[in-house]
């Protein structure tokens, strides 16, 4: 493996970022690309490395492409002779099979809150080999000892998320668990959030609550279709009730939502 491609792997799988990973496995007769060669595609559909380059790299760059739409690998063969019915428009003579390896966005949770209950959803999440992150405007619970596996750590307020100083990007994230101390409080984040944020939302509260945040929600500008996104009272109807009950039920309907995502074959990731 090219030392450039294998730092970029372990990048991506640190940020949990989908890629699709193409691997010459088999070569028949003359090819550009020999054995082992590798092209890596990432999810905005740039490339590094080679597969052999000409028109076999094109079909197979879209074999990647497609790939991370579907999350499923695929072993391809080309030949690489005008001459073969079905081969590429090449001369080379040869045969590959290049295998397509696509890794799926891993599940990143915010955890809007660093209070009890997103404390033991951190820890699941932990546990599941889930990415999150923790926002609050309180230092000591947004702390690396509070949070030390976090993958993000941010002390702001609700005013301050959409100040490019303060890096904090909504679409590194395919859920977020609301769960702060003050309802005002989570009441401005998520007027910020909904808007700009394409994922499962989900938070803690009554059926009243929902109505409440619904109406305030609304007023604010907030669209129905974001509204409908929210998910409240968030997770399984369990019958939990303390903070660590409250946590596996929150984290098991995200399993819920993966494990229905991948029977139906998608790479998005569903309401909880």
């Amino acid at each position: 493996m090219q030392r450039d491609i294998a730092r970029e792997l372990n990048r991506l799988v640190e940020a949990g970022e989908a890629f699709a990973l193409a691997t010459v496995v088999q070569t028949q007769g003359p090819v550009p690309g020999k054995l082992g060669f590798q092209m890596l595609v990432r999810a905005d559909r740039s490339q590094l490395g080679t597969v052999g380059g000409a028109g076999l790299e094109r079909q197979v760059h879209e074999a990647c492409v497609e790939a991370l739409a579907s999350g499923e690998s695929r072993l391809l063969h080309f030949d690489l002779s005008y001459k073969k019915e079905g081969g590429l428009d090449s001369l080379c003579g040869g045969a590959v099979d290049i295998f397509v390896h696509a890794v799926p966005r891993k599940t990143h949770v915010l955890l809007v809150g660093g209070g009890h209950i997103n404390y033991e959803v951190a820890k699941l999440c932990d546990q599941l080999d889930f990415l999150h992150s923790v926002l609050d405007d309180r230092a000591e619970f947004a702390s690396a000892e509070r949070f030390p596996y976090a993958a993000g750590r941010f002390v702001l307020a609700a005013d301050a998320l959409g100040a490019p100083e303060a890096g904090f990007d909504p679409a590194r994230f395919t859920h977020a668990v609301v769960a702060g101390y003050s309802y005002k409080k989570d009441l401005a984040v998520l007027t910020w959030l909904l808007p700009r944020f394409a994922g499962h939302v989900g938070l803690i509260g009554s059926a009243f609550r929902k109505k409440e945040f619904h109406d305030r929600l609304r007023s604010a500008g907030v669209a129905e279709e974001r509204l409908a996104s929210m998910e409240c009272p968030v997770g399984l109807d369990l019958g939990a009730e303390t903070p660590a009950e409250i946590a596996v039920s929150i984290v098991a309907g995200l399993v819920r939502g993966e494990s229905q995502a991948r029977r139906d074959g998608r790479t998005s990731k569903p309401r909880a």
